[in-house]
């Protein structure tokens, strides 16, 4: 492993070890609030923690957590980067839901 990639690696789990962090992972939702949910799955979304920022997404989900659009935004561009096409669908839906308009990738970048 490179050095680059190990210290990627470290960073992203000293900032998912917040304590907001460890609470949205407990699932302990009553200790939560909005701005923290957003967070975290942004943090996932930041350093390509797919699975994680799915498994957040599904909490969210389970809760009735509405995200902030840059949450969503970031959860639909990890999606798409990484060609998880049918995820990425059901994000889409739930941003057409709530009146958020998609932050798409710029073709031409």
């Amino acid at each position: 492993m490179n050095f680059r990639r190990r210290t990627r690696r470290s960073s992203s789990l000293e900032l998912l070890q917040t304590d907001g962090a460890a609470t949205v992972l407990r699932c302990d939702t009553s200790a939560v609030d909005a701005e923290t949910w957003d967070q975290v799955l942004g943090t996932c979304a930041q350093f390509a923690h797919v699975k994680m920022a799915l498994e957040i997404y599904g909490i969210t989900q389970d809760y009735g957590v509405v995200l902030g659009a840059g949450a969503y935004n970031a959860l639909f561009r990890l999606l798409i980067q990484f060609k998880d096409v049918e995820n990425a669908r059901v994000v889409w839906a739930d941003m057409e839901e709530y009146g958020i308009e998609p932050d798409l990738p710029n073709a031409n970048a």
